[in-house]
């Protein structure tokens, strides 16, 4: 097995370790959002807080709240992985030209 083929097979074992062991630390727990846990702070130690701001709109259900966040995330995953997919690309192509280059530069001094 290659070294890289490897290197990865650990990594992914390690993400499926890090996603799974919440789920057998915390049995019974609630996995509820930072959202929730700040306005409970809020409430506990200022019970006369009163909202300034309310948003503009609320989604119907926690479910589309869950698909927008992760239509949100997915979208900024995809615009970093397209990001570092071109550099990658650029810098095989630029390594490219330089080689073909000095191949040429090594060609003609004969």
């Amino acid at each position: 097995m290659k070294k890289k083929t490897k290197q990865n097979w650990i990594l992914l074992l390690l993400v499926l370790i890090l996603v799974i062991t919440p789920f057998f630390v915390a049995k019974g727990g609630s996995f509820s959002g930072s959202d929730d846990e700040g306005t409970a702070q809020i409430k506990e130690n200022d019970p006369s807080y009163k909202v300034w701001i309310h948003p503009i709109w609320t989604p119907p259900s926690a479910e589309i709240e869950s698909l927008l966040f992760t239509v949100q995330g997915s979208l900024g995953t995809g615009v970093i992985a397209y990001i570092i997919g071109n550099a990658h690309g650029r810098r095989k192509e630029r390594q490219r030209q330089q080689q073909a280059q000095a191949k040429n530069n090594s060609d003609n001094g004969r």
